[in-house]
């Protein structure tokens, strides 16, 4: 199957395909499309539809491509012997609705926290005033 809409849903396409356009236009390949100017996005998606017409028709074979492409740019032009991962911008809020869901993981997972724990407290309550009264 074709490459479509549906793949962009993925992170893991959209990242691969934003360092390998940022490549093909000069640009440092981990550069944020918000960054660019917008005549420079609209340069980028004219290079990104470009690029995905020319990947091969099957989903394995264009996955294939693409990783074989990103990997290339990563050696090249990322993972160089001056490379330096604290000067690597770190962007929050580029995958709003992933992040949403973990923060509701989050808050789900700290409730069952304190309603295990509540139960918890409650037993040993419990055991230590039937120790009370046993020892009475």
């Amino acid at each position: 199957m074709p490459f479509g809409m549906e793949d962009f849903k993925e992170i893991e396409n959209v990242d691969r395909l934003r360092v390998i356009i940022m490549d093909h236009m000069d640009y440092y390949p981990l550069t944020a499309f918000k960054s660019l100017r917008p005549k420079e996005q609209k340069r980028f998606n004219e290079k990104l539809n470009e690029y995905i017409k020319e990947l091969p028709e099957d989903k394995c074979d264009w996955n294939a491509k693409m990783q074989d492409d990103f990997n290339e740019v990563c050696v090249r032009e990322i993972f160089t012997e001056d490379f330096d991962p604290s000067k690597v911008p770190v962007y929050t809020g580029a995958y709003k609705e992933e992040q949403d869901a973990l923060i509701e993981e989050e808050k789900v997972r700290e409730e069952q926290y304190r309603i295990q724990r509540k139960e918890v407290e409650d037993v040993w309550k419990a055991n230590q005033e039937t120790e009370e009264e046993i020892t009475e």
